[in-house]
């Protein structure tokens, strides 16, 4: 969600049904209806799934993303660590399983976080619009026809002067009055903070994609000794 500071900003907790409503009230507007839907945003949240050591018995320092795979050079040595074959395929399987999982999670924080990009930027144009008109001083300023959002599918038109402040939805039946100086920079921080969050999703995602193609592969090559040594043990019969 977005990262306020809330300080003296004026914080309002209304119902949903008039949120809109007295978002308008920063706005000197011959319209006593709600601003275009792109002045406001709504924030969202993800969970973060992590996998520790379990019973795997893998390194694991407790502060990086999950326990990096050990690439398994006997698998004799393994086997005979792990106490059986079965456990040692056991322990194999949950390790995928768990590296699974947190990629499907990060492949989810990833789709959420790409999915507020771009409300944020449109946000962010609108207060950059406000902005430019202010400079320019109200009495250079013809009143600005906008079109906002009243529900789904349903818009209406209004005429609006240069405002001073803005209100930014935080959710939870939340907004809070910001100066367009203010409103700029925690968007531009949001901005910033998405695209760098997504360049972290990415880098986790291919950390996890490395651990499960490891433990697939030492899978594998304990799966094959195994066989090899009941080979040697029937004789090569079946």
């Amino acid at each position: 969600g977005i990262n306020a500071e809330y300080g003296t900003h004026n914080v309002k907790r209304f119902p949903k049904k008039t949120l809109l409503f007295f978002f308008f009230c920063s706005f000197p507007c011959r319209a006593t209806k709600p601003p275009p839907p792109y002045t406001y945003i709504m924030a969202s949240s993800s969970s973060s799934a992590a996998v520790g050591p379990g019973d795997v018995n893998l390194p694991y320092d407790g502060t990086s993303l999950a326990p990096e795979a050990v690439f398994i050079k006997e698998p004799a040595e393994f086997v005979e660590a792990c106490g059986d074959l079965k456990q040692g395929m056991i322990k194999l399987e949950t390790l995928i399983r768990k590296y699974s999982m947190l990629e499907s999670s990060l492949k989810t924080q990833k789709v959420e976080n790409a999915d507020r990009m771009p409300d944020l930027q449109a946000t962010l144009a609108a207060v950059k619009l406000l902005q430019a008109r202010a400079a320019a001083g109200e009495e250079n300023n013809e009143p600005m026809a906008v079109r906002y959002e009243l529900s789904e599918t349903l818009y209406a038109n209004a005429e609006l002067a240069t405002p001073k402040t803005v209100m930014l939805w935080l959710g939870a039946d939340t907004m809070v009055e910001y100066t367009l100086d203010e409103a700029f920079d925690l968007l531009s921080k949001q901005v910033a903070h998405v695209k760098e969050t997504d360049k972290r999703l990415d880098s986790d995602l291919d950390f996890v994609k490395d651990q499960l193609n490891t433990t697939r592969v030492n899978t594998a090559r304990v799966h094959n000794w195994a066989v090899e040594v009941k080979r040697k043990v029937t004789g090569g019969q079946e």
